[in-house]
């Protein structure tokens, strides 16, 4: 059985599945337990309309099959989506890819209706199933569970510590007014922790590191309303797989008044063609410090023009050849950094790239042989 749940497995990392016309399943109340059957291909739906502000989960099982589960809003957008599959027996595979079981958690403002939409989806992997003696056919139709509770997690407090010990655990944020909050975990050993927030009118942030070296703390600022809430997912992963990722605590405060330490620009040094552009990217550390305006000086404006563009990145135009400084000045923090821009001639530029090029192309075919060969030895 763990043979085919990881042929499985790698068959749904390359899978995308499309939007369907789903038939018409009534509604669900919040608590109310839902079971249905799908014949092969088919698919089903349940509106849910939210009795208040609130963090929702669909709690989904399977008694038999295989199936996509969606919960939808409004406009038809997905926030999530989870597979379930079951051969009749319990999961005792280690995946948390593949379950007989699967929560789903999703923000919703009061009145807000969300579908919960279900499809059989069996058929995808009909060639692997059929190697299996009788077992393409007997795990149809999927039989699904489905029930849309209050979400039970803890509350996000301003000022307080919270830790998180599992894999992955929700709570939920509800902001008594408007304005920047931050969110810094502070985490030892092998812990490499990261965050991801969904608020109930669709705002969505995340981050994983702070921008430190040798630091695998989320540190993420942005701006919250009052009024709505937000769902707030924290993983923590390892940084050696080997090892079991270690608790951390994380803290939320105000975020008006973190400022940089200092500027992290990807490279110190730009070549650019003359009448071409590139692009430099650059960043405040910590990523939770909050940006004011980018400023950007040019040292020799006749060599380069330079100016920040909304993607984070430093637009630099070569004009002629030659070199120069440019300054980029965060306004918020007042800390600085400066790399070298180098403007070339066009003709050599086009030299240096096909070179790279080659370059690249030397470097892959020497790895796919080294690989071939370490696959035939080992």
């Amino acid at each position: 059985m763990k043979k085919l749940m990881s042929i499985i497995l790698a068959a749904l990392l390359v899978f995308s599945l499309g939007t369907a016309a789903f038939a018409a399943g009534g509604s669900i109340a919040l608590g109310e337990a839902k079971s249905i059957t799908l014949q092969r291909d088919e698919t089903a739906a349940f509106k849910f309309t939210a009795e208040e502000s609130a963090l929702y989960v669909a709690e989904i099982s399977s008694d038999m099959g295989f199936a996509m589960v969606s919960v939808t809003d409004e406009a038809e957008d997905i926030i999530d989506s989870a597979w379930v599959i079951s051969f009749g027996e319990k999961d005792e595979t280690d995946s948390s890819f593949i379950s007989d079981e699967a929560k789903i958690y999703f923000c919703a403002d009061k009145g807000k209706t969300f579908n919960l939409e279900f499809k059989e989806n069996s058929q995808f992997f009909i060639e692997v199933l059929e190697k299996f003696d009788g077992l393409a056919e007997s795990i149809v139709p999927a039989k699904i569970n489905v029930t849309v509770k209050k979400a039970d997690v803890r509350e996000l407090k301003l000022g307080e510590t919270y830790s998180a010990s599992e894999y992955r655990e929700y709570f939920l944020f509800a902001p008594e007014e408007d304005g920047f909050y931050n969110f810094r975990s502070n985490s030892s050993g092998n812990s490499d922790p990261r965050i991801s927030i969904t608020g109930s009118d669709g705002s969505y942030f995340a981050n994983d590191n702070n921008g430190y070296l040798a630091d695998y703390d989320f540190d993420l600022t942005a701006y919250f309303e009052k009024g709505k809430v937000y769902g707030v997912e924290v993983i923590n992963t390892s940084i050696e797989y080997e090892k079991d990722a270690e608790p951390f605590t994380f803290t939320v405060s105000r975020g008006e008044d973190i400022k940089a330490d200092y500027l992290d620009i990807d490279s110190r040094v730009v070549f650019v063609a003359v009448n071409d552009t590139a692009s430099n990217f650059v960043s405040c550390v910590p990523s939770g410090a909050l940006e004011g305006e980018y400023e950007v000086t040019c040292a020799d404006e006749t060599k380069a023009n330079a100016y920040y563009d909304e993607s984070g990145s430093i637009c630099i135009e070569g004009l002629s050849v030659g070199k120069t400084t440019v300054t980029v000045t965060e306004t918020n923090s007042g800390v600085s950094t400066e790399f070298t821009v180098i403007v070339i001639p066009a003709v050599v530029h086009s030299i240096f790239s096909v070179v790279q090029n080659i370059f690249w192309t030397v470097v892959r075919v020497i790895s796919n042989i080294i690989d071939f060969i370490t696959s035939r030895i080992f």
